[in-house]
């Protein structure tokens, strides 16, 4: 695939990916509020709140590496899929 028309794809995922990347950094910071709350509380974290949050900044890492030409890895939606841990950034 040519550089011109790997930039031309990247418009409409830049469009689609960014309402989903804010969608999903609403539902990310009140999980990571609730699980802010949780832990003041009840004096230990929720690991899957956690896990979530995570998943996003990993998400969202992946994402504007490849918008930002930074790599040509298109995998931010497939590794989440497999359920990759998205604390092992060592593979990016």
């Amino acid at each position: 695939m040519s550089e011109r028309s790997e930039a031309l794809k990247r418009i409409p995922m830049f469009i689609i990916g960014s309402i989903a990347v804010f969608l999903f950094k609403i539902i990310a910071r009140l999980a990571s509020l609730l699980n802010l709350f949780y832990t003041f509380f009840m004096n230990k974290r929720n690991e899957k709140l956690s896990y979530f949050c995570n998943l996003f900044c990993a998400f969202q890492y992946r994402y504007e590496r490849y918008i930002n030409f930074t790599t040509d890895k298109n995998d931010f939606l497939q590794n989440i899929s497999k359920g990759v841990d998205p604390l092992d950034m060592e593979e990016w």
